[in-house]
């Protein structure tokens, strides 16, 4: 609730009479009577309000929404500090309206108000950032966005940037990245928004990197990838080759995909040279499970490109032989490069 006043005018009412109830109050809250205490408060404060005096109307208005509490009337407890919000922003103490505001929210949320909790949280969060508090401000807006998560509202992206740009001029890079983070998850759950998720992934993985967490920005990376994979145009090639590169590396993140992928293409090349029946593996005829186990030793070698010589493609496995060994030269190679990068980070 916004209230409006122009402290040019007289005021209507002598804050004589704001101050007599206000000490009126306070005796009363001393007595145990917090209704009444209430409301003598909250008269006092529209007084205080209407006469142009925002601060003291703040005072009193905070004070009937701390009887609220005493009372367990949270609901009268959110609108009075909302109340007292107002008056300090007309009064323009940013930080005294960004904690009530912040109460009013948390009040909200244990009432179950949560659309009403991330509207407070947002105002909180905008009138801590404009009294420079950069740390209280990202909290807020952090809090209005989960806030707005809960009510499904998966498209509510812009409480998570804000507390991102937030978070980032206060020099917090891990918060950073985790609000980016939130931001990206809030864009991905929405279609044709690929790009903007992609951009908050990529902007979280140069914060990780900045605050040095690099297994969270390659997992940034990664995802980051995963959102340009959704953008490319269905059965294109630049998107078979962008499944195949996550298949066989997790887009260079993923030194046991290249394991995985490197042992599924030797037992595929091992299949293949056993139903030669011309190649010769020295085992006895007959013998199926030797004869695998040798194709596999065979593709082992050829893969690793080691070549002992001790068995001899056929001139019909040949072709397979070059093909596997090319593969392996390529997937030891990627292999290394993926490791590195582990170990430099």
């Amino acid at each position: 609730m916004h209230y409006s006043t122009d402290q040019n005018e007289p005021p209507p009412e002598s804050t004589e009479k704001a101050v007599l109830l206000q000490q009126e109050a306070s005796l009363l809250f001393d007595q145990g009577d917090c209704e009444a205490s209430r409301d003598k408060y909250q008269e006092a404060g529209e007084i205080y309000f209407k006469s142009g005096n925002g601060s003291q109307a703040g005072v009193c208005f905070r004070a009937a929404a701390n009887c609220s509490r005493h009372l367990q009337d949270f609901n009268s407890a959110v609108r009075l500090y909302e109340k007292a919000g107002d008056a300090y922003h007309h009064a323009e103490e940013s930080q005294l309206a960004a904690r009530c505001y912040r109460q009013a929210a948390d009040f909200s949320m244990e009432s179950n108000e949560v659309e009403q909790a991330a509207r407070c949280y947002m105002t909180a969060g905008q009138q801590f950032q404009s009294g420079g508090n950069l740390e209280a401000a990202a909290s807020c807006f952090r809090d209005a966005g989960t806030a707005n998560m809960k009510l499904g509202g998966h498209s509510e992206w812009q409480p998570f940037l804000n507390a991102a740009e937030c978070y980032a001029r206060a020099g917090d890079h891990e918060n950073t990245a985790d609000a980016y983070c939130s931001a990206a998850e809030c864009y991905a759950a929405q279609k044709n928004y690929e790009k903007e998720s992609a951009g908050c992934y990529r902007k979280a993985k140069v914060a990780y990197g900045l605050g040095g967490n690099y297994d969270r920005a390659g997992a940034m990376h990664y995802l980051e990838m995963k959102m340009e994979h959704r953008r490319m145009k269905p059965l294109s090639r630049q998107r078979f080759l962008s499944w195949l590169y996550d298949m066989v590396c997790g887009y260079g993140e993923s030194g046991p995909k290249v394991i995985g992928s490197s042992i599924a293409i030797i037992l595929v090349f091992a299949l293949i040279y056993a139903t030669d029946k011309d190649m010769n593996f020295g085992t006895p005829q007959g013998s199926t499970w030797s004869r695998l186990a040798a194709a596999v030793y065979f593709s082992v070698i050829t893969f690793t490109t080691v070549g002992y010589g001790d068995i001899t493609p056929t001139l019909w496995a040949r072709p397979f032989a070059m093909t596997e060994a090319f593969i392996g030269a390529f997937m030891i190679a990627l292999f290394v490069l993926v490791f590195s990068r582990k170990v430099m980070r």
